[in-house]
């Protein structure tokens, strides 16, 4: 990919949008936790929040990597943004500030 110019990747926004909305906590899984004290697993009685913990994959972890097993050998990498340092890093520089995030802060990974 350096070879052709493209030594960036990053994540377009449709594919981390559709991501979180995957990850996004089940209500049936996680009312239960309403009725708990406050505490680490229930965001101190607040309910899900946007770093909530009730967060992940919810067909389970052997599910999960199957998924990403088949997304990597798919080889089309669907999600990512591929491209030159200034083409794509800019974007995703302009697309955090506007956000109000650094690009850590907007990744799946810490969410």
């Amino acid at each position: 990919m350096i070879r052709n110019g493209l030594d960036v990747v990053d994540v377009a926004r449709q594919a981390e949008d559709a991501w979180m909305e995957l990850l996004a906590p089940n209500p049936v899984m996680t009312s239960f936790l309403a009725n708990c004290t406050p505490g680490y697993y229930n965001n101190e009685g607040q309910g899900p929040g946007t770093h909530s913990l009730l967060i992940g994959y919810q067909q389970g972890a052997p599910a999960y990597f199957r998924y990403i097993d088949q997304w990597r050998r798919s080889g089309d990498f669907a999600g990512l943004e591929f491209g030159p340092a200034r083409a794509v890093a800019g974007s995703a520089a302009r697309a955090a500030d506007a956000a109000g995030a650094s690009a850590c802060a907007r990744s799946p990974t810490y969410r």
